[in-house]
């Protein structure tokens, strides 16, 4: 059930915008499963206890409630819209693994299976 979700929501950007509003969303449960956000790309802050700041922006997601998660994209039309530019609003939907990274205050990685600008 979960995979055919996946597969509605990375399909048409509506299904996504609408998976974006359920409430069980793999990111929000903690667990690792489909996931829809919509959100605005960001670049990535450092973690406070990072020994050398990060002097690229690694853009990342951060979505209405304030969290980031980093992003791993799949091809070269996602790669592109990702290297636009920060502050663009966006929904991704993908696969959600959870789990903090060293360097970056996130909830986790989605590995992207579609993105699409909005509004």
């Amino acid at each position: 059930m979960r995979f055919a979700s996946l597969l509605l929501c990375s399909s048409l950007l509506a299904v996504a915008v609408a998976c974006a509003g359920r409430q069980d969303n793999a990111g929000v449960l903690g667990a690792r499963g489909p996931i829809a956000v919509v959100g605005t790309l960001r670049c990535l802050p450092d973690r406070p206890t990072a020994a050398v700041p990060e002097r690229d922006c690694v853009i990342g997601l951060e979505d209405d409630a304030l969290r980031f998660y980093r992003l791993q994209e799949g091809n070269p039309t996602q790669r592109a819209l990702l290297a636009t530019a920060p502050n663009v609003r966006v929904a991704i939907a993908g696969m959600f693994t959870p789990g903090a990274d060293a360097r970056y205050p996130t909830v986790g990685t989605i590995e992207v299976a579609s993105i699409t600008r909005v509004g």
